[in-house]
């Protein structure tokens, strides 16, 4: 099974800011956020904003694909806080964290 990601990538005047990778099984309505970075040289404000962009707008994919679980992993509690504040709920230490519509 090849499982391509669809990717976003969140810009402002030309500077790219931040990117994540969905990747959707073909066989089940799940998804795996993968590879979501934020550029380094960006503000702490600039990569908070850009973040919370990103995942809303991949969520909404999630949603419109009819995906009933995403799922992704994590060792930044920063990063983990961000995703929870997208509807995800953390797991354990490594921070395995699941989207599920309701």
């Amino acid at each position: 099974m090849v499982m391509l990601p669809t990717g976003w990538v969140i810009e402002k005047d030309g500077e790219l800011l931040a990117a994540g990778f969905l990747y959707i099984a073909s066989n089940a309505p799940v998804g795996c956020l993968e590879y979501v970075v934020t550029n380094p040289d960006n503000a702490p404000r600039d990569s908070y904003k850009a973040l919370d962009l990103l995942l809303k707008e991949i969520m909404k994919f999630a949603e419109y694909s009819l995906l009933v679980s995403v799922f992704g992993r994590m060792s930044q509690d920063s990063l983990a806080r961000m995703y929870e504040k997208h509807g995800f709920v953390v797991g354990d230490s490594v921070k395995d964290v699941v989207w599920r519509k309701d």
